[in-house]
């Protein structure tokens, strides 16, 4: 039976003088029933806090708390001073270092969070930082590694404080039981005093917030490769990301590391591995450590094997997990679900650039909703970056890791997500070219695709272009992977060819024939005649956009007869119209007539309104030249009326463009802004008509008269030309500027444009502009 002169016997005889059951008193001291009970019958002392609430509560005029402090005699304090081990050499990151430091100036408890991605030095950071600052905590140094990503158990909340009381001193048989007790009795040692805390490998919000100082002198930093957010908004921390080193930084490091008695390594060869390694400390240090023990100190070929097929696997050192950085990164994957972790796989898959919800969704076989949280999980994780436009990258090191754990997994799921993937790109740039270059002839999708095959939905031409801009990288890469298959995937060649319409509007020269002779490879590798002729046409469009109108008279007649020999009309049709169109910018009008009255027959034949809209439109073009407006006009209205029924914006725009140059010609200025109106109210879908518009009206505001409206527009018609690197529109684009000049009364700037504008021409080859030029500097 208890002491009538403890505290516990008080307690309960307080309690029932006051009416109170057990249950109640614990309600409102915030305490458990249980804990309370043992308090009672003098099984476990009470903690001061403890003891002044229920003295308070019960009115006990100050007797509960006095045999409090008679019954727990008082835990003595002792300043801590405990750090892990940091590396044994540290560089760099002067400016985080000073941004923790920043930290301490504030008022109020300092509390900062620290994330990054596995290996990039976060606790490092923390180590060094609290050795240099330790001085300036009188009260001591605290630390606890909450093992997120050890592969085992995580230590729970009451563990840690646990071990955190019994760095402050608490004995064994004073450390409360129940968590929430623990918790009371850190906070009550810790107040007032000037601590630091340094808690790494933290995971969850949930697993700190009990064990942050909330003394005003005090400090408390944690290390996570989570971003922790549930912190930063309720608990008005302080956070930052811990990002790679600057590439000095790196080679500095590798330099340091790697001197031990041996002569230097060269800076070119360090700053290559460097690059390899990700500038990641952890990949630093092994691959320092690598050298140091290797008799070649190869750094060259080093960053060749982790670049290569060895990939991050060749960042290890054999028998030690702690310095594997392929290890580290599975820490961070084994934390997620399974899920997550086959989207993360998804961008080692040898088509994927980058991931969105869509794409991560068509690669794992689920849900783009559900792909989009998993692809969020990740980069919360930092094992993925989100770029500007919200979709999700990675580094190269990580890149490989995923790369070695698909390779784990079996060969039937790894075929099952390219073909997906494959049969996605494939019907979505399909999808936007036809909204885009709906007058275009392309190849037919084979039959049998799977019905299942999401595919991008696009309202409007511009997001269209948008979508193939953003995942032309990834097309690219398909195409590439496709060709590369034994044997070669029609993807290869289907992808290429749905692009050719975005390259002439956008003119992305190098990636467009890389495109094309990737398609071409595969297309020869399977004996497609059809194919064949295809990219042999898109080479042959590239070639003539640059200028190289030798190489696309070369390409186009390959393609003719590849054409003829797969007995595909509309592709015979298309080719013979755009010889056509290489014959008439060298000035060989006769020639090209004939090639554009040949393909139009041969497309009304055919009943093919797309071809039948271009040639019309070439046609429109021969009889300009010829000075026979009127036909000229009927053939640019008929083809404007094409390409309306079959939705073509781009066409419509340059029919109007035509129209607008006719009536410039014909000197009727404000039909021409009439008609330059109408194509610019039309949906843009690509720099080649927003720049051929704003040149038509810098012409047609520069007859009028209003020089000003001339110069801003023809200034627009330039920058556009630039940026789609088009030789073609740059020299009309320098000629729309030299007439704006000259209505300005600016002749020499005027000259000087004609002149840049007539060199440009002569290099390509570009009659009608060349003569443009001429005419200019002439008159």
């Amino acid at each position: 039976m208890s002491d009538p002169a403890t505290f516990g016997a008080r307690l309960r005889a307080r309690r029932i003088e006051r009416g109170m059951s057990l249950s109640r008193l614990a309600l409102a001291v915030h305490y458990s029933k249980s804990y309370l009970s043992k308090i009672e019958n003098d099984r476990m002392p009470p903690t001061v806090a403890l003891a002044a609430l229920c003295d308070e509560l019960l009115e006990a005029g100050g007797e509960l708390l006095a045999l409090a402090g008679r019954s727990t005699p008082p835990v003595s304090v002792r300043a801590p001073w405990w750090l892990g081990a940091g590396p044994h050499r540290f560089g760099g990151r002067a400016r985080e270092l000073a941004e923790l430091d920043q930290a301490l100036d504030q008022p109020g408890p300092a509390v900062t969070v620290v994330s990054g991605a596995p290996g990039v030095g976060k606790t490092a950071l923390l180590l060094e930082w609290g050795r240099r600052v330790a001085s300036r905590f009188g009260d001591g140094v605290l630390s606890a590694d909450l093992r997120a990503y050890t592969g085992g158990v995580p230590p729970s909340t009451g563990e840690v404080l646990s071990g955190l009381l019994r760095d402050l001193g608490v004995p064994p048989h004073r450390l409360p039981k129940d968590p929430g007790e623990a918790a009371r009795l850190y906070h009550e040692l810790t107040a007032g005093r000037a601590i630091l805390l340094v808690l790494d490998n933290a995971a969850r919000a949930d697993q700190v917030r009990p064990l942050i100082l909330r003394g005003a002198g005090s400090a408390t930093v944690i290390a996570s490769r989570n971003r922790l957010t549930g912190l930063v908004a309720t608990d008005r921390v302080r956070w930052f990301e811990l990002g790679a080193l600057p590439r000095q930084e790196s080679v500095g490091v590798l330099a340091e590391l790697t001197e031990g008695g041996h002569a230097p390594i060269p800076a070119d060869q360090l700053e290559e591995l460097a690059a390899a390694c990700g500038d990641l400390p952890l990949a630093l240090r092994i691959a320092a450590a690598q050298l140091l023990t290797s008799a070649r100190r190869d750094a060259r070929r080093l960053a060749r094997q982790i670049r290569g097929s060895e990939g991050v696997a060749a960042l290890a050192v054999e028998g030690d997990d702690s310095a594997a950085v392929g290890v580290a990164f599975d820490q961070s994957l084994q934390v997620l679900d399974e899920e997550t972790q086959l989207v993360f796989m998804a961008m080692g898959l040898p088509c994927v650039v980058h991931l969105t919800g869509a794409l991560a969704g068509v690669a794992a076989g689920i849900e783009p909703g559900r792909a989009a949280r998993c692809l969020a999980r990740l980069h919360d994780a930092h094992l993925l970056e989100q770029r500007v436009d919200g979709r999700y990258t990675c580094h190269d090191l990580l890149r490989s890791h995923a790369r070695a754990r698909v390779g784990r997994l079996p060969d039937a799921w790894r075929e099952s997500a390219v073909r997906r993937l494959l049969d996605h790109l494939t019907a979505s740039a399909r999808a936007a070219a036809e909204i885009l270059h709906p007058q275009m002839t392309r190849l037919d999708l084979p039959s049998g695709a799977p019905a299942e095959t999401p595919v991008e939905a696009f309202e409007r031409p511009d997001a269209a272009a948008r979508w193939l801009d953003d995942e032309l990288a990834g097309l690219l890469a398909a195409i590439r992977d496709a060709a590369g298959r034994r044997p070669p995937d029609p993807a290869a060649w289907l992808i290429a060819d749905a692009l050719r319409g975005w390259f002439y509007q956008n003119h992305r020269g190098d990636a467009w024939e890389r495109a094309s002779r990737d398609g071409l490879a595969a297309a020869e590798s399977r004996g497609d005649a059809t194919a064949i002729c295809a990219m042999r046409a898109s080479l042959g469009l590239e070639a003539k956009c640059a200028g190289r109108y030798q190489d696309a008279e070369s390409e186009y007649g390959e393609a003719l007869r590849f054409a003829r020999l797969a007995g595909w009309r509309v592709g015979e049709a298309a080719i013979l119209g755009n010889l056509g169109a290489v014959r008439y910018e060298v000035g060989r009008f006769d020639e090209a007539f004939e090639l554009y009255q040949a393909s139009l027959r041969l497309n009304q034949a055919e009943g093919n309104h797309a071809g039948e809209s271009v040639r019309l439109g070439n046609l429109g073009g021969i009889y300009r030249h010829k000075g026979d407006f009127e036909r000229a006009a009927e053939c640019y209205l008929k083809a404007f009326e094409l390409y309306e029924r079959i939705g073509s914006y781009s066409g419509q725009v340059l029919m109007m463009v035509n129209m607008a140059n006719l009536a410039i010609d014909a000197g009727d200025v404000e039909e021409a802004v009439a008609y330059g109106a109408k194509a610019l109210a039309l949906p843009a879908t690509s720099l080649v008509g927003t720049c051929l518009v704003h040149g038509v009206l810098a012409r047609a505001n520069a007859a009028r008269g209003d020089a000003a409206a001339a110069l801003a527009l023809a200034g627009q018609s330039l920058s556009d030309s630039r940026r789609a690197r088009d030789p073609r529109l740059m020299v009309d684009a320098h000629i729309s500027m030299a007439i704006a000049l000259r209505a300005g009364g600016q002749r020499k700037r005027a000259a000087g444009q004609a002149r840049v504008a007539l060199t440009r021409a002569h290099d390509i080859g570009y009659h009608d502009g060349y003569l443009h030029a001429l005419k200019i500097l002439s008159g």
